[in-house]
């Protein structure tokens, strides 16, 4: 995951705003203006970016970019420890 002011320059860019504009307690749909569409396309995007699946249940909790942030951080963790996982069971059955 990137460091916070990467994160906010990389949804910036996503967004066409000055990186200025948005902060961690930037609110999309109040500060921003963000309509349903909108949102939908930006997690698109970044599903797509970071190869995880926002689900709708999490999509709605979503309210500003710290929300975001922290919500692709615990992703981006849950597919790592995943991964560790699965390497450890190839492995395991490796030995055996």
């Amino acid at each position: 995951m990137p460091s916070q002011q990467n994160f906010i320059r990389m949804l910036s860019r996503l967004l066409q705003l000055p990186p200025g504009m948005l902060s961690s307690d930037t609110r999309f749909r109040e500060d921003l203006g963000l309509v349903e569409l909108e949102m939908v396309w930006v997690i698109n995007q970044l599903e797509r970016r970071y190869q995880i699946e926002i689900n709708d249940n999490n999509f709605s909790s979503l309210s500003t970019l710290r929300n975001l942030e922290v919500m692709l951080k615990r992703k981006n963790n849950d597919y790592l420890e995943l991964q560790r996982r699965k390497k450890n069971k190839e492995k395991t059955e490796m030995v055996q």
